[in-house]
């Protein structure tokens, strides 16, 4: 394939990711920076790659927020599709800037920045330094570790790795298509898991036992 395509294509996907689709981007960004890594015969360059990446994710994100900024809460939750994953990623939001604040803009998914009504001279300069982490640290280690990875790809076997894959998206698929049909057991079921987690950590600081000076 034609290096410009690939870079483009890996600004698009990135565009996409940060905009709020999560997984294209990533897995973009990632292949890319293995195939300038030499991995896989491609010619790219690692420095044009990341470039093409930050530039998408900077024009996604922007998008995102301008959409988030414009239609609010009443856009992201209206009824339709994927309404238990939008619900989900609007209460994760606002939990992480009811935590950190404003400068959560760093992690935070554009679109929910604008949501959350965090300015844009807020937004511009956090927003900008999550995006080049993500790209330094995403396609760094895919390039520093991408040929150790087709290497061992390689010695396993694709085929085998996309029966593990095929096999986590079914399972992903039907607990997604449960959790559409049965939102009330899919709730409870996930206050369980809260409830389980929260019984485990009180567990085990109760196993610590009381800090101090042991009396002689």
């Amino acid at each position: 394939m034609d290096p410009t395509v690939q870079y483009l294509t890996v600004a698009g996907l990135a565009a996409v990711t940060w905009f709020g689709v999560p997984g294209a981007g990533d897995a973009a960004l990632v292949a890319a920076a293995i195939a300038a890594a030499g991995a896989t015969g491609d010619n790219l360059d690692i420095r044009l790659v990341l470039g093409a990446a930050f530039i998408g994710a900077l024009i996604g994100g922007g998008i995102g927020y301008w959409v988030g900024s414009s239609g609010g809460r009443a856009l992201i939750l209206r009824a339709g599709p994927f309404l238990n994953w939008r619900e989900g990623m609007v209460a994760k939001a606002e939990n992480l800037f009811a935590r950190f604040g404003r400068p959560a803009s760093v992690i935070a998914l554009p679109i929910m920045c604008g949501v959350s009504a965090v300015p844009v001279s807020t937004y511009i300069p956090f927003s900008t330094v999550g995006r080049l982490g993500w790209v330094l640290v995403t396609g760094g280690l895919a390039y520093v570790l991408g040929p150790d990875a087709v290497a061992v790809l390689k010695s396993v076997g694709v085929g085998a790795v996309a029966a593990v894959l095929g096999i986590a998206l079914i399972v992903f698929a039907i607990y997604y298509l449960w959790s559409q049909r049965h939102p009330a057991a899919a709730a409870a079921y996930k206050a369980k898991l809260e409830a389980l987690r929260a019984s485990s950590g009180s567990g085990d600081r109760q196993d610590q036992g009381p800090s101090g000076p042991t009396p002689t």
